[in-house]
């Protein structure tokens, strides 16, 4: 199910249903945790979007880069480049017929695959058919990523020996294909295969993760230490790595590996010069942790909702309406109101200015509001998913202006970033 349609409390039975999720979101609110330094930045910082598909994907990414200076420009950009000029040479100006004949030869490979792949029969043929039916079944996924292993060897295997292939119709369409000038077939298959290598270069290519880790004021070994984390409890699974040679000109040596890898282990030396060899690893986020990041809430609400659950802090959520991350809670002071608010790092003071002025406007307008219900609010927090103690000078500026000041003083608001909330948890109790 997809976290976006499901209430807080929903997600936070799935987190206390998992003995990892639940150590994630113990890890991440303690003193100076890498974790929250990178998992509280927002989701489209987080997460790259991968070519045509515009949205987030949950991957993370790893490249051992930072150990050796690369020499510019890098063999290995330099192939992709090709590769995607030649991918283009490839399939250049298709008549209409041809373009169904390669629907139709997608669909009959798909439905064979249906056919051949005795889980995927089972689950077809499955009476009382269920997402968790599904789930028991496929598991990890392993068994069927094994199925469609073997079927892609054999199938390329066909489509480069065309005499292999029995059925006459699906002979002939492949032979007019190949007659085709604008199709280079076997090229085309050559180059489509490897697509996964190219998902897992280009975003350490163009720096994603040293990008993240400039964003965030961490360090790349700091990265590295809970990729390696995270690997260690499951909550990214290695799906790819790419090992290559800067130093052998002539000919790249290039391998791919879809073994599980921590970064750790990532060390390999070239078979024909014998040094060390560059790497670039994606990391398949766990797929509801990765939910929980891309979810409308954010995962700094999800991770407030667990620690005040956790200290036995009574809350309502989003009780402005749906589309506002604020928690209206019960202490031993009275009702506490903490809004949320999801942004992008901040490239400068400027940045961090508006971030609060927008924060105070939005929690005063709500204060306002539960005022109107007879709600009586002791105390309020405008809480921001990156450190705040870096920037008195912009807070004091913010809260004294004259649109600020009276809401401020009667809700007794305070703005505070992430870093703040394990303490403030504590008062509240």
């Amino acid at each position: 199910m997809d976290m976006g349609e499901v209430s807080l409390t929903e997600k936070l039975e799935k987190v206390s249903q998992s003995p990892k999720l639940s150590l994630f979101f113990d890890e991440i609110w303690e003193e100076d945790s890498m974790l929250a330094k990178i998992f509280f930045a927002h989701r489209e910082e987080i997460f790259p979007s991968i070519e045509e598909i515009h949205q987030p994907m949950p991957y993370l990414f790893w490249n051992n880069f930072s150990i050796s200076t690369m020499r510019e420009p890098s063999l290995i950009e330099i192939k992709m480049k090709l590769d995607q000029i030649e991918l283009e040479k490839a399939s250049l100006s298709p008549d209409e017929k041809a373009l169904y004949d390669i629907r139709d030869l997608i669909f009959f490979y798909f439905v064979q695959f249906l056919r051949s792949s005795q889980i995927l029969k089972k689950l077809i043929e499955m009476r009382d058919f269920s997402f968790e039916g599904m789930k028991r079944e496929l598991k990890d996924y392993e068994s069927l990523k094994s199925d469609l292993s073997s079927y892609m060897k054999e199938v390329t295997e066909s489509l480069e020996q065309i005499s292999m292939i029995k059925d006459p119709v699906l002979k002939s369409r492949i032979n007019e294909l190949k007659k085709l000038r604008w199709l280079d077939f076997p090229r085309f298959l050559d180059i489509a295969k490897p697509y996964l290598s190219k998902m897992t270069l280009s975003p350490s290519i163009s720096g994603w993760a040293e990008e993240l880790c400039e964003k965030r004021g961490i360090e790349y070994e700091e990265y590295t230490s809970v990729i390696e984390h995270l690997f260690a409890i499951k909550l990214i699974n290695n799906i790819q790595s790419v090992f290559w040679c800067e130093n052998c000109r002539d000919e790249v040596p290039i391998f791919v590996s879809s073994s599980r890898i921590s970064p750790f282990q990532l060390r390999m030396k070239c078979l024909k010069c014998g040094k060390p060899m560059f790497v670039s690893s994606v990391y398949r986020v766990d797929e509801t942790l990765g939910d929980l990041i891309l979810c409308k809430d954010g995962l700094l609400a999800v991770a407030l909702a667990y620690i005040l659950n956790k200290n036995g802090i009574a809350y309502e959520y989003s009780i402005i309406n749906e589309f506002e991350k604020d928690f209206l809670c019960d202490t031993s002071e009275g009702k506490v109101v903490i809004e949320c608010k999801m942004n992008k790092s901040p490239k400068d003071a400027d940045t961090v200015r508006s971030h609060l002025q927008n924060v105070l406007g939005q929690i005063i307008k709500h204060l306002r509001s539960l005022e109107k219900r007879n709600v009586h609010v002791v105390k309020s927090y405008a809480l921001l998913n990156y450190d705040l103690n870096e920037y008195p000078d912009v807070i004091k500026k913010v809260v004294n202006q004259p649109n600020f000041i009276e809401g401020i003083k009667i809700f007794k608001i305070k703005p505070i970033g992430y870093k703040d909330v394990p303490a403030i948890v504590q008062k509240l109790k």
